[in-house]
């Protein structure tokens, strides 16, 4: 295991220093929704009822594989719906992420991270601290930002299998979120300090810094892989492509403060004050206008998702519309690996399609 330190000089524990500590922790926790974990209806295909957990629980989808993390416990179901046995974990405010290479869920400030494959295989690693958030990419690699108990900023990448892969220690500045390259080579991280939102690269053979931007005055609040070699930083105010070098390959300035954003197989979705675009390496792909806020967003592989209007619509990368379907009273809409959505509400919960 490779281990980095940056930034060795000691930090200074100013009241903007820790506003922006604070908000690492508030960031990560916006992720998670107010939902129930799901059960199957006896003699139901592809419907759904909810059992309340008594609290929130936070879902995912990883590859085919639907997580749910709640104070109650961890409830997984393969790709078929059934049943997966899970640890026996609990989570005061959960949080949970997915992807093409699986699904991570955690503690929102707690010490918890379960790693989860596309199969459903569970694992419980240690954190070494409060977790802000977790990435996993499309291999399976999970990068986990996490604040430790002595105050430097920690971003650990985890192999499948749960092994501690490489270590990232910063000193003035604290991470937000982070996630490896496609590739698996190169480990990208999201972080805020007194100069402004930063990115910064390293490659998981070499303990130096490869790259780094920052952005003075505004705070990063996502970013992705578009490709190998590109990644994208989105900001209230803007979205910036940058080579894995953090030059700047193309610059989107929104029209209204961007919300969200989620990232496909080579693109970003954002959604902004009234409309989604999309961008690629190249620039700006598509965009739609929305009448109002949408309750939900996602993006996996070539589709993305999006409910607004009483309904779920799935989309191009472009944002050309694919298709339609009603979609009153649910809450969130997430995409699978096999083609389908799971259309999720307080009380019902269902299967839906392209």
């Amino acid at each position: 295991m490779r281990t980095q330190t940056q930034d060795a000089s000691p930090r200074r524990g100013t009241k903007r220093g820790f506003a922006l500590r604070g908000a690492a922790v508030l960031i990560a926790a916006a992720g998670f929704a107010a939902l129930f974990a799901l059960a199957l209806l006896p003699g139901a295909h592809g419907a759904f009822e909810m059992d309340n957990t008594g609290g929130t629980a936070a879902c995912a989808v990883g590859g085919n594989t639907f997580v749910s993390a709640a104070s109650t416990g961890l409830r997984l179901r393969s790709a078929a719906l059934a049943e997966i046995a899970a640890p026996e974990l609990s989570f005061s405010s959960p949080a949970a992420s997915g992807g093409e290479g699986g699904a991570a869920v955690w503690d929102s400030g707690g010490g918890t991270l379960c790693l989860i494959s596309p199969e459903g295989d569970a694992i419980e690693v240690s954190a070494g601290g409060r977790v802000v958030s977790a990435e996993v990419n499309p291999g399976g690699l999970t990068a986990a930002a996490v604040l430790p108990e002595d105050g430097l900023g920690l971003v650990t990448v985890y192999s499948a299998a749960g092994a501690e892969l490489y270590r990232c220690h910063l000193n003035t500045a604290w991470p937000l979120s982070a996630c490896v390259s496609p590739d698996g080579e190169k480990l990208a991280i999201l972080a805020a300090s007194e100069r402004g939102g930063e990115v910064r690269v390293f490659r998981l053979d070499s303990t130096e810094q490869h790259a780094a931007y920052t952005l003075p005055g505004e705070c990063f609040f996502r970013l992705g892989w578009l490709s190998d070699g590109e990644l994208c930083a989105v900001s209230e105010k803007r979205a910036l492509v940058l080579t894995d070098g953090c030059e700047i390959l193309h610059e989107s300035v929104f029209d209204g403060a961007a919300r969200r954003a989620e990232f496909g197989e080579g693109f970003a979705v954002i959604e902004t004050a009234g409309a989604l675009l999309t961008l690629d390496a190249g620039g700006e792909t598509g965009r739609r206008n929305l009448a109002g806020a949408a309750l939900s967003l996602d993006a996996l592989g070539d589709r993305v998702l999006y409910l607004a209007g009483g309904e779920a619509v799935f989309c191009t990368p472009s944002l050309d519309v694919l298709a339609s379907r009603p979609a009153e009273g649910a809450l969130s809409a997430l995409l699978r690996l096999r083609g389908d959505a799971l259309l999720i509400g307080r009380a019902e919960a269902e299967v839906i399609y392209v």
